[in-house]
């Protein structure tokens, strides 16, 4: 899914610091020694995965255009060095430092950021200069190290409501995977224990039937929720206001633990016992942790059984329980997440499965973390920012505005009076003589977008989604966000691949819970302001509309008028005769199968 930001006069002087170039537009220097060589371990991120049966070590191959992601950002901060030690002599004196881009601006975190750095918040070893380590060190630890994690509270949003004709309003917020598992429970519940029987599996196509209120024969999450009126009257106005925006979490939150070391980390030691032990635990056992006894007696340093604190601070030094290769940047035809197998058979490999759209999924037991989502970075075309505004024509009306004097030049007395250039005016006056020109600030704006873009590409990102435990996710195999008739008639085959006890019903315990990481290009606390705001008026019943259906003939698509890729008796304009001939399967619907197996036995009796 992309994301967009469309920005005017008013947002290029807000974003003042987030294109920035070289003022003189001077050639590149030498790059600092020989090209980098990829050593084994640059493209490695280890993560902890929590599910809620079992701890997870995840090693993740991380490749950016073919590259290893620490190779990619190394080539970035030799690069960014290069523009900033304009005398070429290998390291940035005081002026020069003072020169480097604010991290907000440089990586795309957000807005605003104020001036740039100051030397002493580089110069570690106060040495009066800023070496080529510091400065990358610097950037690091202010937000923009190689790989990143951060929690995603909520994706992209919507706020349906419905405008009565007396001015009232009904509807409300999108309902939760959860919201929708409660409802469903309540509905198909009939004896109210709790349990969900193969009988009242059964029996939900007819029963929620009942709740199509458009009579189309699909089932929408606002009907399920019984948030619009039965009938779907003309009398109703449904105002959509979509709002796309992103909440970060903290790097600690979710279901991840980022491995930052090879040495014990009592961060993670503390949530294993927490989560997995409960309030006050000290230990855990094999059993309590989900471990095969293989990986726990290798944890188990002194043999007692269980794990204290300082052996579960070494969860994460040992083998990971899975490896997968993810491709970011320009994949070509290569997946973008593959598993990776070792020589010795992981007992964990049997977790890792293909969804329906053809990506992996993590499913243990009652946990699922769907690996498929991935967005780009700005320029990428995968995703990421857009910018809608000439960066040129921006800075040059600034520059117009802030020339008090008209003498063709600022000096710092008109750059102090200008927001814009308050705090650009000396990285933009990169010869010193106190005097910008606009060919030094277009020339500046122009190479410092190419950094900024370059910058945000060389970081990579990952992020979790919370999307609750769901029946109507587990149903929707097409992921249109309804349920077809097709789909309700599953629902008795989940028994099968949820009661993994062999109860014969099902419980809300029993039902996943979804999780999907998203990676990208990008720091993970960026870009989390309101990003698009779209508002459009309907009558009548707001169920989404479907992408047209491309399979299958003409007339099978014609008649496919909810677009569920079935062709209901209601919605066949032939005959009884006719609709039983196609339906070999006899269940009441013509699939896209059984209409390209008519369609062409009917061709090869033409020509008989």
């Amino acid at each position: 899914m992309k994301r967009f930001i469309q920005v005017g006069a008013l947002g290029a002087l807000l974003l003042g610091w987030a294109f920035l170039g070289d003022s003189q537009g001077a050639a590149p220097k030498a790059p600092l020694g020989p090209p980098r060589v990829e050593r084994p371990g640059d493209d490695v991120q280890d993560v902890v995965f929590f599910s809620e049966s079992r701890p997870v070590l995840l090693r993740l191959h991380l490749r950016v255009d073919g590259k290893a992601f620490r190779v990619v950002w190394e080539e970035f901060m030799d690069k960014l060095f290069r523009y900033l030690d304009v005398d070429g002599d290998g390291v940035l004196s005081k002026a020069e430092a003072e020169r480097a881009p604010p991290v907000q601006a440089l990586f795309n975190t957000g807005f605003g950021g104020g001036g740039p750095p100051k030397l002493a918040a580089m110069d570690t070893n106060r040495d009066g200069k800023v070496s080529r380590a510091e400065l990358a060190d610097y950037y690091r630890r202010n937000g923009a190290a190689p790989f990143q994690f951060g929690g995603r509270s909520q994706g992209w949003n919507s706020n349906v409501q419905s405008v009565l004709s007396d001015g009232r309003l009904s509807g409300g917020g999108a309902p939760s995977a959860d919201d929708l598992n409660e409802r469903l429970f309540k509905l198909l519940d009939k004896n109210k224990d709790g349990k969900l029987s193969r009988a009242e599996l059964s029996a939900a196509p007819a029963v929620l039937a009942r709740l199509d209120a458009d009579d189309d024969e699909m089932l929408t999450p606002a009907e399920l929720m019984g948030n619009l009126l039965a009938g779907g009257s003309d009398n109703e106005l449904f105002v959509v206001y979509a709002y796309s925006g992103l909440q970060m979490g903290t790097p600690t939150g979710g279901p991840f633990h980022l491995v930052s070391s090879d040495r014990g980390d009592s961060a993670l030691a503390r949530r294993l016992l927490t989560q997995y032990g409960g309030k006050g635990a000290r230990k855990l056992t094999a059993k309590a942790l989900g471990l095969d006894k293989a990986t726990f007696d290798r944890l188990d340093a002194d043999g007692d059984g269980e794990l204290d604190a300082e052996e579960l601070a070494r969860f994460a030094r040992r083998a990971p329980d899975l490896e997968f290769v993810l491709r970011l940047g320009e994949r070509g035809t290569a997946a973008f997440v593959e598993h990776v197998k070792g020589r010795r058979p992981s007992p964990m490999d049997r977790y890792v499965v293909q969804g329906k759209d053809g990506q992996l999924v993590l499913d243990v037991n009652n946990t699922r973390l769907d690996l498929g989502a991935v967005w780009g970075a700005v320029g990428s075309g995968g995703g990421g920012i857009v910018h809608t505004f000439d960066v040129r024509q921006q800075y040059a009306a600034q520059f117009k505005a802030a020339d008090k004097d008209n003498n063709g030049y600022l000096d710092e007395a008109e750059a102090r009076q200008s927001p814009f250039f308050r705090n650009t005016f000396k990285l933009m006056d990169r010869d010193g003589d106190g005097m910008l020109y606009l060919k030094e600030v277009l020339a500046y704006a122009e190479t410092m977008k190419g950094l900024s873009e370059a910058g945000t590409k060389s970081i990579v990102s990952l992020s979790v989604s919370d999307e609750g435990k769901g029946l109507f996710e587990l149903l929707d195999t097409d992921k249109d966000g309804r349920l077809s008739v097709r789909e309700l008639r599953q629902l008795p085959k989940l028994l099968e691949r949820l009661d993994r006890e062999g109860k014969g019903y099902l419980t809300k315990a029993d039902v996943p819970r979804n999780y999907r990481a998203t990676f990208e290009q990008g720091t993970s606390n960026g870009n989390q302001y309101l990003v698009q705001k779209l508002a459009f008026t309907t009558v009548g019943n707001m169920a989404p509309a479907a992408p047209p259906r491309t399979a299958g003939p003409l007339w099978f698509r014609k008649m496919d008028r909810n677009r569920d890729g079935d062709v209901s008796r209601r919605e066949f304009l032939g005959t009884d005769e006719e609709f039983r001939r196609i339906d070999t399967d006899g269940d009441g619907l013509i699939g896209l199968e059984e209409a390209v197996r008519y369609d062409k036995l009917r061709r090869e009796r033409r020509k008989e």
